[in-house]
């Protein structure tokens, strides 16, 4: 009795994967040999549902490097205004001076019916 056992595939007709099988002058051997390529790479369970976590973990991966993005960009912008704020504040302070010693020269800004006299 032999230690081989056989599979049959197929293949649409003229699709990339006939044109491979096609090109394999040892077509056994050379599935043999693609198999124990990819085993490495992506295990020996069912390749499909490998491609489909691998799928899954790469748009979580880009979900997260893109909520990772907005917020460097969030703390880059905070950073901004944390910088831009003590100028704000300054020009603030200095027109609420300017206006507290304007109306302390000038009477007819305290008074509001100074119009009538």
């Amino acid at each position: 009795m032999s230690d081989l056992k056989q599979r049959m595939v197929r293949f649409p007709k003229g699709s990339v994967s006939d044109q491979w099988a096609q090109n394999q002058d040892n077509f056994s051997l050379s599935v043999r040999k693609l198999v124990e390529a990819i085993v490495p790479i992506y295990g020996d369970g069912d390749y499909i549902d490998v491609l489909n976590k691998m799928s899954i973990e790469h748009l979580k991966s880009e979900l997260n490097t893109s909520d990772n993005n907005r917020i460097s960009t969030s703390k880059d912008e905070v950073t901004r205004d944390v910088r831009n704020e003590p100028k704000h504040l300054v020009d603030t302070q200095e027109k609420l001076e300017e206006n507290t010693s304007n109306n302390k020269h000038d009477d007819d800004n305290r008074d509001p019916f100074h119009f009538l006299s």
